[in-house]
Order: structure tokens, then sequence, then C-alpha cells
């Protein structure tokens, strides 16, 4: 307060006024001109000292004339320095809106807009992003045309982009990825399908490979303790969404097997087919499975070999065996029972009788064979005829050997 008392006697003391002095009433020569003396008064060290710190902050600036002091104040505004002066401003609390700043023009923004600087008025304009895009179809890389719901956008040639156009999306009520086609690897020249025998089979997958060694094109693999890989091929005889039982014979999945032919086509070697051996139903399949080889010299396989629904095996052609057959049970109700030590067979049923011992002798129990002379024997005119000179075994004689008496 003292300070602020000193300073205003140091004011007053500079101003020349035609009323009377503040301090003093006595005139300064005593003629009646106005001009007072100045107060006399005398400040202590410490006052002295207490006003250079209540004047530290202040540079360069007059504190006793108010030069540095502009406008014109009202009732509660406060003293703001704007960097040239000192200026009355009301008080309150700092704004948090873009437009209240005085260099912002921007009371109704849209969506998305930006603030960019108009130097023709010297203030921040909101406007929209000049060249930005909402959309992919503004987009001058992108082309979009004839898309659908869930495509998806790949990179076509390393700068544009392109959508699926329906073969390749996601579907969000399946939770999966869906493909209309697709081609796993590299596809070659063949493109989505391959031609065999003549007949070109478009695929909806295909899995490829070219060059690659130990490389398998589609492996089917399984971490599980109890469940193995598998794989499932299913029909439904119908040629829509809808489901019809199947017939007698249908085949329900084929595995081909085809090799280049060296001039013009893939040809085919082999074939396995799962078919239906019965009538089906309800809860009830009944199955079978066809091999097929194509001859030499021929592309079209033939059937070699049926596993029918009960189990039995059917061969259409000879039967090579290396090594030991052991049968159990009969062949056409003949019983045949194998001799591994003796390296001999037997064979019988309920009249006859027959061993082969070694590999090349058969013995005939001659007592289990009625009307022996019709038995006949490997060349033309030959007869199988016991003999009872040789303990009564069958030998093969000419009929033509054969006396009048009945001897030979």
């Amino acid at each position: 307060m003292r300070q602020l008392v000193s300073a205003l006697e140091l004011r007053f003391n500079q101003l020349e006024i035609d009323s009377r002095s503040l301090f003093n009433t006595d005139p300064l020569d005593g003629a009646g001109t106005g001009e007072y003396a100045p107060l006399d008064h005398t400040h202590t060290e410490s006052e002295i000292t207490d006003l250079g710190i209540y004047l530290t902050d202040i540079s360069g600036e007059s504190i006793f004339d108010l030069s540095d002091v502009s406008g014109t104040p009202s009732t509660g505004q406060i003293l703001v320095w704007n960097g040239a002066a000192f200026t009355p401003q009301a008080q309150g609390a700092a704004s948090l809106a873009l437009n209240d700043l005085t260099n912002v023009s921007a009371a109704s923004p849209s969506d998305e807009d930006v603030l960019t600087f108009d130097t023709g008025t010297n203030q921040w304009v909101a406007s929209p992003a000049a060249g930005a895009s909402t959309t992919l179809s503004s987009l001058t890389d992108t082309n979009l045309t004839g898309q659908q719901q869930y495509d998806l956008l790949y990179n076509v040639d390393g700068t544009n982009w392109t959508h699926t156009a329906g073969e390749l999306s996601w579907d969000a009520t399946l939770g999966a990825l869906v493909a209309i086609k697709m081609i796993a690897g590299d596809p070659g020249t063949e493109g989505t399908g391959i031609t065999v025998n003549g007949t070109n089979y478009e695929s909806e997958l295909k899995v490829s490979d070219i060059g690659a060694v130990n490389a398998a094109e589609f492996i089917l693999h399984r971490h599980s303790t109890t469940l193995p890989a598998l794989m499932i091929g299913a029909r439904a005889k119908s040629d829509d969404a809808t489901h019809a039982v199947m017939a007698d014979n249908d085949v329900l999945m084929t595995f081909l097997a085809a090799g280049w032919d060296g001039v013009d086509s893939y040809s085919l070697s082999s074939e396995i087919r799962m078919e239906v051996d019965g009538t089906p139903g309800q809860d009830d399949m009944p199955g079978q499975i066809t091999f097929m080889t194509s001859a030499d010299g021929t592309e079209t396989p033939v059937e070699r070999m049926r596993i029918r629904s009960a189990g039995n095996v059917e061969m259409d052609n000879g039967l090579d065996v290396t090594g030991n057959i052991t049968v159990t049970g009969t062949v056409d109700g003949i019983d045949i029972f194998t001799d591994v030590t003796a390296n001999n067979a037997k064979v019988t049923n309920a009249t006859h009788t027959g061993e082969v011992t070694g590999a090349t002798t058969l013995a005939v129990d001659p007592l289990a064979i009625t009307n022996k002379t019709d038995v006949v024997a490997d060349a033309a005119d030959d007869a199988l005829i016991s003999d009872d000179d040789d303990a009564g075994n069958l030998k093969r004689v000419n009929l033509s050997s054969i006396t009048d008496g009945g001897f030979f």
C-alpha cells in the first residue's frame, strides 16, 4: 500500500492543476498564479527497496504516465497485455469453441470438413477436404462394377483394385469364406479344369503344382488321439438343394487316375467307384466298391474286381498269387484243405475226393468215383479206367486199345 501511495504522490507532483493542491494550499509565489509547490515527502530506505521489488518485472515501459495503457474500460474488466499495450478486457473462462477464436470463421461446419486458411479474409474457414473421397467407387484405381454383398477387394496388377464378383466372398451367416472357383498353387495352362479322354472336367477347387520335389498337392492331416484324417464323398439324387433317395448301382463317389499320352491329351488309366449295392432306405445304404483298369492299347477302364455289400469278392479275370493261399470254408460247395507240410492239397465234395500231391500228380480215390469209364482224360479218345492189377488206381488209356474181350 505504501508503494502505491508513493507512486500517486509522485504522479500528482508532476501535474499542473488549477485547483487547490491535495496536499498543500500555500501558493508558491503568493501572487495567485495557481501554481503550487510539489509535496514535500520523503521515503525510508525500506520503502524504496519494496518499490524496486514491485517493479522488477516491468521493463521498457513507464508506470508513471500510463502511456502503455489504451482503451476505455468497463466495470469488471481487467488490463491484458496484447504485445504492444495494456487493453481492458472482460474477465471470464477460456472458450472451447474454435469459432470463438478471432481468426477462425467456422460457425456451421459440415461432417468431414477441415480448416483451411483463407488469405483473402486472413481467417481459418471450414471446407470439404480437397481431393479426399468417402467411397471406394470414387477412387480412380478401384473398379467396383457389378459388386455384390460380401465381395472382397484384390489387387489385379500391382496398381489397381477390383472385387471378387461373387467368386470369392465372406458369408457372415455361415462364418466362412465361400468360393465359387478357387485354384491353390500353380494353375499351369489348364486353368480350373482338365481334359481326360476328350472330356473336359471343370472344378470348383483345383490344387496344382509344377516341378516341386516331394511336394504333395493335397495333404489331409489331423492331430488327435481318437480321430483319423477324414475325407467324405456324399451324394443325394437331385440336381438342386433338395434330397432324393439313391437307387441300386448308383455311383456315390469316383476316383479317376489319368496320365498324359505323349501326344495330345490325358488318358484314363484306372478308376475306383463307390456304389450302391441294393435298395437303399432309411438308415440303410448297401454298398460295393468296383475296381477298374484300362487294358493295354486302350484308355477305357473296365471292371476287374468288385467287393459286394455281403463281403463277397468277385474277380473278372484270373488270379495270380505268389506265395501261399489259405482258404477256410467252401467254394461252391467244395471243401478245400491244404497240407503245407506235405505241399499237398485235397479237394472234396459229397461224393468226390481229389488230392494234389506236390505240384504235378493227381491221385483220385477210385472208390469215391462211380462210372469210372465215363471220366474223360486229357486227350482225344482217352479214358480213366480202374486197373485191378494196379491196386485199383485209375489209368489213362486210349479207347482203341480196348479189345473185344475187355482187355488191353
